[in-house]
């Protein structure tokens, strides 16, 4: 016939089985945990990703911005500059213009005197 099975085979085996099952429910929700773990460290990797590129974004923009600003200014300050040195050679060009018609007022004051002084010698040698 039929071999015996004890009831304290049979009392145990379903502890046993449920033991197992424990155990295994523990390490599904181990590997779980360790998952939902996993995830979130993701998905913090990702969301300071996208704040640090976010934040790249800000300063790229900014930087760009500020160099737009310095060009403006850079050009402004050529601009500045052309002008100066316009300036600077106009008055070069002015002073010497008031050299040279200065040379011509000490040329001319210098013929008047001779003229003068050859008037004066023309008097005294030909009495009037």
């Amino acid at each position: 016939g039929q071999p015996a099975v004890s009831t304290a085979a049979i009392a145990a085996s379903p502890a046993k089985s449920q033991v197992e099952s424990s155990a295994e429910y523990q390490k599904n929700m181990d590997e779980l945990q360790e998952l939902r773990a996993k995830k979130k460290a993701w998905e913090k990797k990702v969301a300071d990703a996208e704040e640090a590129q976010s934040v790249a974004t800000i300063t790229f923009q900014k930087t760009r911005k500020d160099m737009e600003v310095f060009q403006a200014r850079y050009s402004q300050m050529e601009k500045k500059v052309e002008e100066l040195e316009a300036a600077k050679k106009d008055a070069e060009k002015k002073a010497e213009e008031a050299e040279k018609g200065h040379g011509l007022r000490e040329a001319a004051d210098e013929l008047r005197k001779e003229l003068d002084s050859a008037r004066e010698r023309l008097k005294t040698a030909v009495p009037s």
